[in-house]
Order: C-alpha cells, then sequence, then structure tokens
C-alpha cells in the first residue's frame, strides 16, 4: 500500500463505484465509512483525509476545474513501489519529472482522473 500525507477532502464523480472502490482500496488504503443515495465516503485507516465517489456517468472524468489532484509519499523512496502498485490496480503512468529532487509523476485511472 502506498503512504501518503493524504487529502483533506475531495469529491469525484465516477462511472462505476465498485470499480473505483476497489482500486482507491488497493492503491492508498481508503475504506469506506458511510454511503448515500449514489455517493460513498472513504478514508484511510489513522488518517483525517476524506474522499467522497459519486456515481454520476455525465461528470466522470471531467476536471470541472480540478486538472489532477496529488498524494506526497511519506517516503519519496517508495517512488518505484506506488507506480507498481498503481499500474497493478489499473492506472498507467503518463509521464515522470523531477521537481526539488523529488519525482512527481502524473498518473491516470481509468476513469479518467489524473494524480500527481
Amino acid at each position: 500500500m502506498v503512504q501518503t500525507h493524504g487529502l483533506t477532502h475531495i469529491n469525484l464523480a465516477v462511472r462505476d463505484l465498485g470499480r473505483t472502490l476497489r482500486f482507491y482500496e488497493q492503491v492508498f488504503g481508503l475504506h469506506e465509512y458511510g454511503r448515500g443515495d449514489g455517493l460513498v465516503h472513504t478514508k484511510a485507516f489513522g488518517r483525517h483525509d476524506i474522499v467522497t465517489f459519486v456515481e454520476d456517468a455525465a461528470t466522470a472524468g471531467l476536471s470541472g476545474g480540478i486538472a489532477h489532484f496529488g498524494f506526497r509519499l511519506v517516503n519519496p523512496d517508495d517512488i518505484n513501489c506506488a507506480i507498481a502498485e498503481v499500474e497493478s490496480a489499473g492506472g498507467r503512468l503518463l509521464r515522470s519529472w523531477r521537481v526539488r529532487s523529488r519525482p512527481p509523476l502524473r498518473l491516470r485511472r481509468r476513469s479518467g482522473w489524473l494524480r500527481n
């Protein structure tokens, strides 16, 4: 599992709640803690960040002003493990570059969401 400092909160439109939940559980350790009509609230154990997924095929993959979002690794040396974890969960590496000696990545989930 990729160790991050996490997000505070984000709400993402997705095409398939089940597939999305499996991806984020495998890669980031998010688990469901609440469910409503067409949406699921998730968070990682021991963290306060919340990611909500709403099933909405019409807006899934559209940016709505958000070009990407990022997770910061607890240990930057885990970058190759993070790439492997994302790829094994169905994502792919789009490009990689270095900023202040850390290798940021641009990864894409099949739903279209980009994350750095």
